[in-house]
């Protein structure tokens, strides 16, 4: 959420009928089928395993795929998950960091002096 509200404002969101924000490790209802779920991920390991977790037992009617970069074996793992056939597109967004302004950007990764 943090990356799609550096560029549009709510408004602007509800405008584009988009009306549910959920992290893809959320518990919450069960059956949502009548929403396409637009899922846009960075590609950890966590977050792909979370993702095939989900399309064993689809929320939502389909899902769109926005990732920054899609190795071969997280396709495979994606593609065999899709049991239900509701994955529609599987699409590279490279977005590795968040612009607050034109000369300033973060990498939103929380203290990473510490991993130096």
């Amino acid at each position: 959420a943090s990356i799609v509200s550096m560029v549009y404002a709510q408004s602007e969101i509800l405008q584009k009928e988009v009306f549910l924000f959920e992290r893809i490790d959320t518990i919450g209802p069960k059956a949502l089928k009548h929403l396409s779920a637009i899922c846009f991920l960075r590609p950890t390991k966590e977050n792909i395993e979370a993702l095939v977790h989900e399309l064993h037992e689809p929320k939502y009617g389909s899902y769109h795929i926005c990732i920054n970069f899609v190795e071969l074996n997280y396709i495979k793992d994606l593609a065999e998950a899709d049991e239900f056939d509701c994955v529609r597109v599987v699409q590279e967004f490279y977005a590795d960091y968040l612009a607050v302004n034109r000369h300033l950007y973060s990498l939103n990764i929380p203290m990473t002096y510490q991993v130096i």
